[in-house]
């Protein structure tokens, strides 16, 4: 009995296999980045978890220039509302 009618379609059934789980991550950390001020989730084609600091430098200082600008344009009103931990 043949499970697959072609190479392709094997192909596309292992790929839905892989992909489930990312989905699934991917709703996490949107979410995760979305319970935070200035939170922001970016996927980022060929990025590896370990390795993104090294294989995409430009990408990781793209994104935390553009962290620190949202702040300082935000900065009254974080400022104003952040606990103060020093009497």
């Amino acid at each position: 009995m043949q499970i697959f009618a072609s190479m392709d379609d094997r192909q596309m059934a292992t790929l839905a296999i892989i992909h489930k789980p990312c989905d699934g991550k991917r709703v996490l950390y949107t979410a995760l980045a979305e319970s935070v001020p200035l939170g922001e989730y970016r996927e980022i084609e060929n990025a590896r978890h370990t390795t993104i600091h090294t294989d995409l430098p430009d990408a990781v200082v793209r994104a935390i220039r553009d962290l620190v600008d949202r702040f300082r344009d935000d900065a009254g009103f974080y400022t104003a509302n952040m606990p103060s931990f020093f009497p």
